[in-house]
């Protein structure tokens, strides 16, 4: 679909109150223009059925739901889908210099999620399983927004290099559950924010591990869970504030420590 108008425009280049789907075997395309999707009665839905495919480039998809379940899901460059609602299971979705607002998402080890390069965004009540990896890829970022739900079972895996790799927050955002954000044994690995003074909750039982600069942008941080340096290239610290504030960059009611042959 290549519709009148560009992703800025007042006017959307096709308005939709049916479905968009992209069946077994085939691929759905939008591409350099606005797609609105009705809300209410006449909801319009997107919807990627298994075996199928959904990619974008240079698209605003806005309003409706997105609905997605074994198939792939591919935001190409300069995208932005706000939606309205939907759920996507076991899919694969790949983020290239993309945003995905207001979707739920279930990752497990029929999917993934994967920041390919580029700054992406991604706001969705998010359950990453046990089995779930989301990876960003060096010379990426990966931003969760705030306002709401991240249980990370699993791992987050930043996997950074020599360039810089970060995972973000875009708002105050929480990470719950038992698993993992790993940051890879590299200075280009990094925690950063959107604004200064965002603040990011290490959930109880979650885990912060790896290498790289915890703070790029001034994180807040409120620990309640671990924050561990576990390699050579030192985990640092450098929170929003300074030594001398009335408010702490730092709030820790958990564990940081380093561990054998690691440096916090």
């Amino acid at each position: 679909l290549d519709v009148s108008g560009t992703n800025t425009a007042t006017t959307p280049g096709l308005e939709n109150s049916g479905l968009l789907v992209a069946r077994a075997g085939g691929t759905l395309a939008l591409t350099n223009s606005r797609y609105d999707n009705f809300i209410g009665p006449d909801q319009g839905e997107i919807r990627v059925e298994a075996g199928g495919t959904l990619t974008t480039t240079g698209a605003a998809v806005n309003g409706g739901v997105l609905n997605g379940t074994d198939g792939a899901i591919s935001l190409g460059f300069g995208t932005t889908a706000v939606v309205n609602g939907g759920t996507i299971t076991g899919t694969d979705i790949s983020l290239t210099s993309a945003s995905l607002i207001g979707v739920s998402i279930v990752n497990d080890n029929t999917s993934s999620i994967s920041a390919l390069s580029g700054q992406n965004r991604l706001g969705a009540n998010l359950t990453n399983a046990a089995s779930g990896v989301i990876t960003i890829d060096n010379a990426s970022t990966l931003r969760l927004v705030g306002g709401y739900t991240y249980t990370n079972n699993g791992q987050i895996r930043v996997n950074g290099g020599t360039n810089n790799t970060r995972f973000g927050i875009d708002g105050d955002v929480t990470l719950n559950g038992t698993g993992s954000l790993l940051l890879a044994n590299a200075t280009g690995s990094g925690i950063d924010a959107a604004t200064v003074g965002n603040r990011l909750t290490n959930g109880v039982g979650h885990t912060i591990a790896g290498s790289g600069s915890f703070g790029v942008n001034g994180v807040a941080v409120t620990n309640l869970g671990v924050i561990a340096g576990t390699a050579a290239t030192p985990l640092t610290l450098d929170v929003t504030g300074t030594s001398t504030a009335t408010t702490p960059g730092l709030e820790n009611s958990g564990l940081l420590v380093a561990r054998a042959g690691g440096t916090l």
